[in-house]
């Protein structure tokens, strides 16, 4: 059971957006054949009797944006401290569409520019994404979020609008990432996926769905590199939107009490920070909002005694069945890790083990709870440390007295091939601003200096490299361990003396599945807080 207070931690995003390369693989790096194959494909749904409005794919969300988040929406989402940005997708708003002041486009005149980060769709509408995968990396994803909700449990809708809104921010679906992604590729699937044309259809209606793709053969584009994201639309049997929570995730429609969408992507660890600046600058990316000039009614089929009536098909696609997680055991390292405490606690003095416990976020269980799922990406599994561990300066708030600091250590899951990318973050928790954070490239070796005399079989030879020990303290100057700052003021971000540090684990797509890793087969953290 998730505890309490992890319902009011502010959004955490594993890792984030795309670095790009131009590849002679990939056609719409080139922006005039891109745009040449996005007007055809707009041709053809006008003609069909749609409605094609432009979007874009902004990145947001590094260190520099966080002053702009906070005084908009009250948080950073988490942001990956070493300036990697969220790409998200802004959106235009549509005739009749009720338009919160919560989420708005960064750059613009909140609800008035047009664009926003969250909208509300109907249930026979699409966003389509046209453009190129990242460049070679660790990892990427796309994934779509149920935003916002009414309460499942208090559907109320006052005088003024609806009351009882929440934020819920749970997929709706399973992330595109390199293995489950249509692109062209070769019989290395997953590092064949990188620097590829694609694109990415995101619709709760088959109908939509199906013109969306004869708009795309009709432009020229293969059907290989087509990606369906579907949305399980909550619907009733005489109307187009829903209303009963016991069928489908998510409520459609313009009217102010139905639910928003917001649509990410993320990138972990691209090759060339260069051609990465370039992408996140100027992403070879379109994105198009479809939606019918004519709102297509949904109509369930209906019992009949006549046995050659034909039912009409159900439109709409069902509540998504998640892939299953799948991982190796880390339970061999178990021996080492505590070897590992030992050592560190003969090198330092630990006051206290804060640990680290699974967060087991299902977007399905989220949104049917009505409760926060923190912007999970179903690729990742996560771990927090408990919410009240602080970095004051000294023990007793004095400066003549010793100095705190914590030492992590842990499994380095990439390193024991359970996941393609390990991460370690930490979060102001009074901002969700992304303040420090460490990787899979900077845990090897890291704690070695703590095991050169240990005889133990586990803990010597070939299991060191497969741990990590991180110092976290105000000032690592003069400090020989691995060690990353969290600074106090004045500098941005920082962490108050006496305010709340949340340490974030996350452990990126298993390479032996098709999804995340099972949080139940890693071995998590430990956050020792010690004092010189």
């Amino acid at each position: 059971m998730i505890p309490s207070y992890l319902n009011t931690i502010l959004t955490i995003l594993s890792i984030s957006p795309i670095a790009y390369v131009p590849t002679s693989a990939a056609k719409y790096s080139d922006a005039r054949k891109l745009r040449n194959t996005a007007n055809s494909f707009r041709n053809f749904l006008k003609k069909k009797g749609y409605t094609v409005r432009d979007g874009n794919l902004k990145f947001f969300f590094t260190n520099d944006d966080c002053h702009a988040a906070i005084d908009a929406v009250g948080t950073c989402f988490g942001n990956n401290p070493e300036a990697n940005p969220y790409g998200v997708y802004q959106l235009p708003h549509i005739p009749g569409e009720a338009i919160d002041d919560l989420v708005p486009s960064f750059g613009g005149d909140r609800t008035n520019d047009g664009f926003g980060l969250e909208i509300r769709i109907r249930s026979d509408e699409a966003i389509v994404l046209m453009g190129v995968t990242p460049p070679k990396a660790e990892y990427f994803g796309y994934t779509h979020y149920l935003y916002r909700s009414m309460d499942r449990r208090s559907r109320n809708v006052g005088a003024e609008g609806p009351t009882n809104f929440t934020t819920i921010l749970a997929s709706l679906d399973d992330t595109l990432n390199p293995t489950t992604i249509r692109v062209k590729q070769n019989k290395k699937r997953y590092k064949s996926s990188f620097g590829k044309d694609v694109v990415i259809t995101t619709t709760g209606h088959k109908g939509t769905a199906k013109d969306v793709q004869k708009a795309l053969k009709q432009a020229g584009v293969s059907n290989k590199i087509v990606n369906l994201q579907k949305i399980s639309i909550k619907r009733n049997q005489t109307s187009a939107e829903f209303t009963d929570t016991s069928t489908g995730l998510y409520n459609a429609g313009l009217d102010a009490d139905k639910d928003t969408l917001m649509l990410l992507s993320r990138v972990a660890i691209f090759q060339n920070e260069t051609a990465g600046n370039r992408y996140l600058q100027n992403p070879p990316v379109l994105v198009f909002r479809v939606t019918p000039n004519q709102p297509v009614t949904t109509t369930l089929p209906q019992p009949s005694d006549d046995k050659h009536t034909e039912l009409i098909p159900q439109p709409h696609y069902p509540t998504p069945n998640r892939a299953e997680r799948t991982t190796r055991s880390e339970e061999i390292f178990r021996t080492a890790l505590d070897t590992l405490e030992n050592a560190v606690r003969a090198a330092h003095t630990i006051r206290e083990n804060f640990g680290a416990q699974v967060l087991p976020l299902d977007g399905n269980h989220c949104i049917r709870s009505s409760i926060s799922c923190v912007g999970d990406n179903p690729d990742t599994a996560y771990a927090v440390s408990a919410t009240n561990v602080t970095l004051p300066q000294s023990l007793t708030n004095d400066e003549s007295s010793s100095a705190g600091y914590f030492v992590v250590i842990g499994v380095n899951h990439a390193a024991t091939n359970s996941s393609q990318y390990s991460e370690l973050g930490s979060i102001d928790l009074r901002t969700g601003t992304g303040v420090a954070s460490f990787d899979n490239r900077r845990m090897p070796g890291s704690a070695e200096p703590y095991l050169l005399n240990e005889t133990t079989n586990d803990a010597s030879g070939d299991a060191a490299k497969y741990l990590y020990a991180i110092m976290v303290r105000r000032n690592c100057t003069g400090i020989l361990q691995r060690c990353v700052e969290i600074p106090s003021t004045p500098t941005f971000p920082n962490v108050g003396f006496d305010d709340p540090i949340l340490f974030v684990f996350r452990a990126v797509l298993s390479p032996r599945g098709l999804s995340g890793p099972d949080p139940s087969a890693l071995l998590p953290a430990r956050v020792l807080y010690a004092y010189d």
